[in-house]
């Protein structure tokens, strides 16, 4: 178990995101999550490797959205990890309940058709909380997309990455009502292995100085948007 050392880890979780079964939750927005100020801690977020270096497993104690995100790579030794990255997580909850004074809920994810993830959940004391359902679409881009047809006046265009940082934070901010996102988080997400800089577009109406909405999806290899935002 190694903790986290940030940035230069995320081309390894990128490619143990590459290999996780399709029904692995947040595949799409994990890029945006894995920017978040976790995985830059030595304290929230750990990873598992075997002895040829091969990464196995990474977790992370998600306090903006009160999460536990962890990828688990299948294999002989699933089980030996699984449980090595439960304890880790309980420990960590533990200490965090003695700093606070008072213990809280804390929650992992896991979609009704992931079998294994559901059953390995309840091995290590997790009961079901919340169920929420989530509609997730895919479209092939081996025909053309159509343009689109945004309201009169309005404009789509590319987000410019490194000079538009700050309007990005402040969109979020207002859209989220949150303070969460900062400009070190969004600038970590630029530098992601999955970041496509056309991925991402502003809508904006006319003499707007600053953007009003924005979309965001990653491709990943084999041609399938695996969903928008």
């Amino acid at each position: 178990m190694l903790p986290s050392a940030g940035e230069p880890d995320l081309p390894r979780i990128a490619a143990l995101l590459r290999a996780a079964p399709p029904t692995t939750r947040h595949l799409v927005d994990m890029p945006w999550r894995l920017g978040a100020p976790a995985l830059q801690s030595a304290d929230d977020a750990r990873l598992w490797q075997n002895e040829a270096g091969e990464l196995l497993a990474f977790a992370a104690w998600q306090v903006p959205w009160v999460v536990l995100d962890c990828v688990i790579r299948s294999g002989p030794e699933l089980a030996a990890v699984e449980d090595a990255l439960f304890t880790w997580a309980a420990e960590r909850f533990n200490e965090l309940d003695r700093q606070r004074g008072h213990p809280l809920p804390y929650w992992i994810e896991a979609r009704d058709d992931d079998i294994e993830r559901l059953a390995a959940i309840a091995r290590h004391g997790y009961s079901l909380d919340d169920d929420v359902g989530y509609v997730h679409l895919r479209r092939s881009l081996a025909s053309p997309i159509p343009p689109a047809a945004p309201p009169p006046g309005f404009t789509i265009r590319p987000l410019t990455p490194a000079s538009e940082v700050d309007a990005y934070v402040a969109l979020h901010r207002a859209a989220f009502a949150s303070t969460a996102m900062t400009a070190d988080w969004r600038a970590r997400t630029l530098r992601m292995p999955q970041y496509v800089p056309r991925s991402i577009s502003w809508q904006s109406p006319p003499m707007a100085r600053s953007p009003r909405s924005a979309s965001a999806g990653w491709t990943p290899p084999g041609g399938l948007v695996r969903s928008s935002r």
